[in-house]
């Protein structure tokens, strides 16, 4: 075991970086494998690193390349390397599925949580949209702000049976459920998307000019 190993394993032990932090750096040395003895502070077993390469290519280890393969997930390892990154494991993928998206190809998991989509989120737009939402729309209405409440409470100022697409577009525009209500108070209750945007537009419009 080289000096470099040892610093590394030193500061795990230590409680200075995580055993995750660690398996990165030594993941950065030069390739070959490398087992830890098990920590006196019994918070690491043991740290194994896997080298795949004398190309210094970083490798992934087993245990997690397992993880994937039991949750359904065909990666290769820079996929891999990418899934690990963003702090997909097994039970962000399973949980996934059971919410009814299942399946899911690696580029597809990294986008949904690059854009923070958990599973909880899946299920209650599922529950709140007519349409069966496919991954890259879920990551678009989570990127542009659309939430749950926010669906919610359209709901509740009268709207209904919109699609993913105008929710995002009303969200964009900053059309309020204060505002639809406002309409609505006025006598315009059957307003389209479009024409709420519209609307908002023109409301925008007179105030500049007041």
């Amino acid at each position: 075991m080289r000096e470099e190993e040892r610093r590394v394993l030193a500061m795990v032990a230590a409680g200075r970086v995580t055993p995750q932090e660690g398996d990165l750096l030594l993941d950065s040395l030069v390739p070959e494998q490398v087992v830890a003895p098990p920590a006196r502070s019994g918070s690491l077993r043991w740290l194994e690193v896997h080298r795949l390469s004398r190309q210094g290519r970083r490798g992934v280890p087993q245990a997690y390349a397992r993880e994937m393969e039991e949750a359904g997930v065909d990666a290769d390892e820079g996929q891999l390397r990418q899934m690990r990154r963003r702090g997909i494991d097994g039970a962000y993928v399973r949980l996934l599925s059971e919410v009814g998206l299942g399946g899911l190809r690696p580029e597809e998991l990294v986008e949904l949580k690059r854009r923070g989509v958990m599973p909880g989120y899946v299920q209650r737009m599922g529950e709140l949209l007519t349409e069966r939402l496919r991954p890259e729309q879920l990551a678009e209405l989570k990127r542009r702000g659309v939430t749950p409440a926010y669906v919610e409470q359209m709901l509740e100022a009268g709207l209904g049976g919109f699609k993913w697409n105008e929710l995002v577009e009303l969200r964009r525009r900053g059309v309020r459920t204060d505002f639809v209500r406002q309409l609505r108070e006025e006598g315009h209750g059957d307003l389209t998307p479009e024409q709420l945007i519209e609307a908002r537009r023109c409301g925008r419009r007179r105030s500049r000019r007041g």
